[in-house]
């Protein structure tokens, strides 16, 4: 764990726990680490209630965590499920469920128990998509989410270890069904590991080549910081500004790649959309274009991208509990339940009011249109990023929006395998 640092003098660790033999080992590795630095570790479970036994697993791994004396807390998925992609449903679902209650308590690790296995089967999976994209990469040992940095200190650690381990201690755990489901593509490849490691590509080698392509996007992601330190200014209304001059001047590869960073930031993207259509956008720069949710287009020489309109989510009412809007932004603020409040986008009819108001000149107009906005039934009451308050008591009702995007636009990226010591294992050279 400590090579995934920094953390703060008696660390507080979140652990996303399944009660698989990963999850359930790592929630036991990091409360003895937590421990001996004056911290310590809570368990999250969370019960997806895809299975009909899933709410007794949960209670009886909150049992088994109890009993060795480690915090825990079980947090049900109530929202609808999907007829497809329940699995990447499930997914989002846990990380949301997961990142909420530690932004709620002011925690900043989540640990994740994926290893060595894990992480050759995502390099597989990647390779059947693309077989040279920053995608082989896999699974990253630190990422940087919203609220919380995610930690993956197991991505060099086998998944017999982990088993061995819990053997070791004569504690059971949950066998989840769902993961001999050959419906889903990771159990499919799953299936493939013995067979490639009969011809010579076992996980362990497979996880070192992922580590490989880590690496070069690592060197790739710090050139690309360089780039937006020097032509990037993200703005707090939720869209980006790109020097137009030395976004010209940069070669197309470099640019299609920053433009990728940055439409997945501004449109609240986990993930960026393909470079070659960033490519093909950023060789007709000079009308307004549409990408992931966006709009990219020119302004006074500069090159503004922002959320398209139409793709902005529906208002949200608003109750005095943290609200996230459209993915992006979080909008904080008094009890107000029942009484109308909600946050929209400023649209067209806003925009008209607003105009009588403030001079909104020098914002660009499809910025206008999508500024997060507070609404009282019909009427525009907020607009912070304008400084527009007309509520009648400003002073017992203040609303503060602000932008979170899911990742930033330039995070810290470490290789897990390197810092775990297995650098080149299995022969794999880079």
């Amino acid at each position: 764990m400590d090579p995934l640092g920094p953390f703060e003098p008696g660390p507080v660790i979140t652990v996303a726990t399944s009660g698989g033999p990963d999850s359930l080992a790592l929630a036991f590795l990091t409360h003895a680490w937590a421990r001996a630095r004056g911290g310590r570790a809570i368990a999250l479970i969370v019960d997806h209630g895809l299975r009909p036994e899933s709410a007794a697993e949960a209670i009886q791994v909150a049992g088994w965590l109890g009993a060795t004396g480690i915090e825990h807390a079980v947090l049900a998925w109530n929202g609808p499920r999907p007829a497809r992609g329940v699995q990447a449903a499930a997914r989002l679902a846990r990380h949301g469920l997961i990142e909420a209650w530690c932004r709620d308590r002011g925690v900043l690790h989540v640990a994740y128990g994926h290893q060595r296995d894990d992480q050759a089967e995502t390099f597989l999976m990647r390779r059947r998509r693309d077989r040279h994209g920053e995608g082989l990469a896999a699974m990253a040992a630190v990422t940087e989410r919203r609220y919380v940095r995610v930690l993956r200190p197991l991505l060099a650690i086998g998944r017999e270890r982990l088993i061995a381990t819990l053997a070791a201690l004569g504690h059971p755990w949950v066998d989840d069904p769902s993961n001999r489901n050959v419906a889903f593509e990771r159990v499919r490849v799953r299936a493939w590991l013995p067979v490639l490691a009969h011809r010579g590509w076992p996980p362990e080698r497979l996880a070192a080549l992922a580590a490989c392509h880590g690496r070069e996007r690592a060197v790739a992601d710090g050139r690309l910081a360089h780039w937006f330190g020097a032509a990037a200014t993200l703005h707090p209304a939720g869209y980006a500004i790109l020097d137009g001059a030395v976004f010209r001047a940069t070669d197309r590869d470099l640019r299609a790649a920053a433009l990728a960073k940055v439409i997945a930031t501004v449109g609240a993207r986990l993930y960026a959309p393909p470079r070659e259509a960033c490519a093909r956008l950023t060789g007709d720069a000079g009308r307004p274009r549409t990408l992931g949710g966006c709009v990219v287009l020119p302004h006074r020489g500069a090159l503004i991208v922002a959320r398209e309109p139409r793709a902005i989510g529906p208002a949200l009412p608003l109750n005095g509990r943290p609200a996230l809007w459209d993915g992006r932004f979080e909008v904080t603020g008094p009890s107000c339940e029942g009484e109308g409040f909600a946050v929209r986008r400023l649209g067209q009819d806003g925009l008209r009011r607003v105009k009588e108001w403030v001079d909104t000149r020098a914002w660009p107009r499809v910025v206008l249109a999508g500024l997060p906005s507070i609404w009282r039934l019909d009427e525009p009451v907020a607009i912070p990023h304008l400084h527009i308050d007309r509520m009648r008591d400003p002073g017992s009702l203040r609303f503060t929006i602000t932008w979170r995007p899911p990742q930033p636009l330039v995070a810290p990226f470490i290789v897990g395998a390197d810092v775990l010591g297995s650098r080149g294992q299995g022969g794999v050279g880079c």
